[in-house]
This record gives structure tokens, C-alpha cells and sequence, in this order.
């Protein structure tokens, strides 16, 4: 639980501070990079 909930954190303070969206691609491609940092940590 614990993992699932910091990896949940994690991916939120990402796209809170990245400010909009342009478009489907971008979110995708931001949410993919944040997972990949996530689990580099």
C-alpha cells in the first residue's frame, strides 16, 4: 500500500506544478517520464 500511495504523491505534485496540459500526448509522455524518475529513486 504504501508504494502504490507514495508513486500516487509522486505523479500528483508532477502534474500540479507543470501547469496545463496542451494535449493527450503531453500528459501521457509527462506521466511516463515521472514513473521512470519514480523508479530510478
Amino acid at each position: 500500500m504504501w508504494t502504490s500511495t507514495y508513486h500516487h504523491l509522486q505523479l500528483r505534485k508532477v502534474i500540479k506544478t507543470k501547469g496545463p496540459i496542451t494535449n493527450d500526448m503531453a500528459l501521457l509522455k509527462l506521466v511516463y517520464l515521472a514513473t521512470k524518475n519514480i523508479e530510478n529513486k
